[in-house]
């Protein structure tokens, strides 16, 4: 139970960072009802809370550290967010006894498993999801670098016009196409001539330390919640290179002795962590340089895609085999990951988003750095 004034997820939110048992890392606030019932002796608004933690283990930790726990106000926020005109002004002074319990079958559920057909190994998603990621200004470019130059005869004397241009489909419209358009369009021209394929393979990883990272990633205990959940995955974890949290203190170390051994002058802000991540074109247009791309486990088919044009003006997908090997991709291109069976299929992608190193887009993947 929690008291109305106390029931605005920001302000629980400081109360887990302030009392959360050291080593668990932050949960997932679910759900927050501000008033539930009114106290029968005080008769102030209650309301309660759904926090979802990594499992049941950790849950039952924080319930026997945190139930019956007396929060303070003042031990909460900052004395100035306290003082008149603060955001907390109205919690000047407060204090309340914290009641938790378990939560009951259908307070909260575990992270949902994948639900994408992977039947066959090897399948790319639509293409139309393939380009969807692009801005409308890319997919016009790419129809007009698509299209037969027009002859001279194209249009006749009555200003009739050319086959092409009648075909809405592949037409550069005079005006601003909307992205649904441009989308349709790059689609219909991508259909009439498809991007050459090349396949590339990784640099091979050293077999102990896959070996570690895998049997690390086996026994994780993930997040109560994707950190990406518009992405197509079982779990998903961001590994802030900031984060002074250890809960990850395995992972984090194994994956420094990874880079060490790939690139140990590259700068990441952050390891994108997957599980079973599949499909979901996507680009990363918050990276400010390349990345670093290793897959693990048993399973076939999944291997990295990404889309280009290359500098002699041949639009290609680069199909990159990641599965115990590492590539480096620049994640400002898109991509996406083909579909796979036999097992569970790990990732580790390193990337950065901050201004320590930046660079331009250069070659969209390379793998003899």
């Amino acid at each position: 139970d929690i008291p109305a004034s106390w029931g605005i997820s920001s302000r629980l939110k400081q109360l887990l960072y302030k009392y959360t048992p050291r080593g668990v890392p932050q949960p997932w606030l679910k759900k927050v009802v501000k008033k539930n019932y009114k106290d029968q002796q005080t008769g102030k608004h209650l309301g309660y809370a759904i926090v979802c933690y990594r499992d049941g283990a950790e849950a039952s930790s924080v319930l026997l550290a945190m139930d019956g726990l007396r929060i303070f106000a003042n031990e909460v926020f900052p004395a100035d967010e306290l003082q008149a005109g603060g955001r907390a002004a109205d919690l000047a002074g407060d204090s309340f006894i914290l009641k938790v319990r378990a939560a009951e079958h259908g307070d909260s559920a575990p992270a949902k498993t994948l639900v994408l057909s992977q039947k066959v190994p090897g399948l790319d998603p639509p293409l139309e999801e393939q380009l969807r990621p692009l801005p409308i200004d890319e997919l016009v470019r790419r129809v007009a670098l698509l299209q037969p130059a027009q002859s001279p005869q194209t249009a006749g004397e009555d200003g009739m016009r050319s086959d092409s241009e009648q075909d809405g489909s592949l037409a550069v419209r005079a005006e601003t196409p909307t992205h649904s358009q441009a989308l349709a369009m790059a689609t219909a021209a991508y259909t009439k001539l498809p991007r050459a394929v090349r396949h590339v393979q990784g640099r091979q990883v050293p077999e102990d330390l896959t070996a570690r990272l895998l049997a690390e990633l086996q026994s994780l205990r993930w997040p109560a919640k994707n950190q990406r959940p518009l992405l197509s995955s079982d779990r998903y974890l961001v590994l802030l290179s900031s984060s002074v949290n250890e809960c990850y203190g395995n992972l984090r170390q194994m994956c420094s002795e990874l880079m060490d051994w790939a690139d140990p002058n590259y700068h990441y802000s952050a390891i994108a962590v997957t599980k079973n991540f599949v499909s979901s074109p996507h680009i990363d247009e918050l990276d400010r340089t390349y990345g670093y791309a290793l897959a693990l486990g048993s399973y076939s088919g999944g291997e990295l895609c990404v889309d280009s044009i290359d500098e002699d003006g041949i639009h290609r997908v680069i199909r990159v085999e990641t599965r115990n090997r590492m590539a480096r991709v620049d994640g400002r291109n898109v991509h996406w990951v083909r579909s796979f069976t036999g097992g569970d299929r790990y990732s580790l992608i390193f990337y950065d988003t901050s201004e320590q190193r930046p660079t331009s887009p250069g070659s969209p993947v390379v793998v003899d750095w």
